[in-house]
């Protein structure tokens, strides 16, 4: 393969708030690609000093997308991309389509499609941003027949998942530094890592806990994350009387996740909605914590109930609160045989590495008119 001496210059449209886009722009970084990111939001992360980064406007709206989009054409010209990377079809799709590059990779998120097929413009034009896409990526099956529902004429598109990086997230004792540093307290801690907005649902998790703790007294919840649902979620808490085992953590620096995770004893995903398997449910997987997560879409291919971890129906609160109940009672050994189940089915199909290499490949192929 030529990738050894070949460095494409790669323009990424992308969020910065998303764990995705750092993790998918540092490959391609450690690669030594030459990479300029746009991005139309903050981040709370720390971007490599590697990277051209530009946040395009301050506030991500419809009327401030006009002189983001001047700015892009400008980075377009003065950094001269071999390619250009669209991560999700909405705002970034509609400006990666609008610059009109030949040359142009789309990495659909799920939501983008599944949410924006309800909104007139957007469903209009995602059939347009689809098809002027050379390349066109997503990390769920279901996906592909929605793009093809849509319209789009033999897009050329891969599955690649968003992977999780199995080598750092992988089951470790937790140190007292993490115990210390997010302040956890009891006999059984349960994470959620999704945010608070109505999509992920944490108000199903929330009402499920009440029920948890009235027969777990030392069973706590820690909610990382944010969203527009914050305020709401913090006052169903009080009004349900379980602050005490309820603990708000707000953004959790990457870097501590591994840890924090390792001190876990279950991870919950409510989300209404997972394009392929979400990352947070990968790394709670990867660490071997046992996930309890809705059953949506693609996520009975990731998790066999009861094998590699457990399913519940969506919005259910008591039946949610009831496969919580039957990881507590996990003997040793049926946590150990979920946790090998979990790793094993992450290492054969969602490595973050193998997967990253054959996205890479896949570029290279585009830049080099191979495709």
């Amino acid at each position: 393969s030529t990738s050894r001496h070949f460095h494409m210059k790669i323009l990424f449209i992308a969020s910065a708030g998303s764990t995705h886009s750092h993790k998918w722009i540092s490959y391609f970084v450690s690669k030594n690609h030459h990479i300029c990111w746009a991005a139309l939001n903050t981040t709370l992360t720390l971007v490599d000093s590697k990277i051209a980064y530009h946040q395009l406007s301050n506030a991500p709206h419809w009327s401030t997308l006009w002189l983001a989009y001047l700015r892009l054409l400008q980075l377009k010209k003065t950094f001269k991309p071999d390619i250009v990377h669209v991560h999700s079809g909405g705002s970034y799709g509609l400006m990666g389509w609008l610059l009109g590059f030949k040359n142009t990779v789309l990495t659909l998120w799920g939501s983008d499609i599944l949410l924006n097929k309800s909104k007139p413009f957007l469903r209009m034009i995602l059939p347009r941003i689809i098809a002027s896409s050379r390349l066109i990526t997503t990390d769920a099956k279901h996906m592909i027949s929605e793009v093809e529902a849509l319209g789009v004429k033999s897009p050329n598109i891969k599955l690649i998942n968003f992977g999780v990086d199995t080598e750092k997230f992988q089951p470790k004792k937790a140190t007292r530094f993490i115990e210390k540093k997010f302040r956890l307290q009891g006999d059984f801690r349960v994470i959620s890592m999704r945010n608070f907005l109505p999509i992920y649902d944490l108000e199903t998790l929330i009402r499920a806990s009440v029920l948890v703790i009235n027969k777990w007294p030392s069973a706590h919840f820690y909610l990382c994350g944010s969203g527009e649902q914050e305020q709401m979620l913090k006052l169903l808490v009080s009004q349900l009387k379980i602050e005490k085992n309820v603990h708000f953590l707000g953004f959790v620096p990457t870097g501590d996740l591994p840890e924090l995770l390792n001190s876990m004893d279950a991870y919950v995903s409510t989300s209404k909605s997972d394009a392929g398997i979400a990352s947070s449910t990968a790394e709670a997987m990867s660490c071997g914590l046992p996930a309890v997560i809705s059953d949506v879409y693609d996520n009975k291919e990731w998790i066999r109930d009861g094998t590699s971890g457990v399913l519940f129906e969506t919005g259910d609160e008591v039946q949610l609160a009831a496969k919580i109940d039957q990881v507590v009672k996990m003997s040793q050994r049926e946590r150990r045989s979920i946790e090998s189940a979990a790793r094993k089915k992450l290492d054969e199909d969602n490595n973050f590495f193998y997967k990253m290499k054959n996205l890479e490949k896949n570029v290279e192929r585009l830049s080099s008119g191979t495709i």
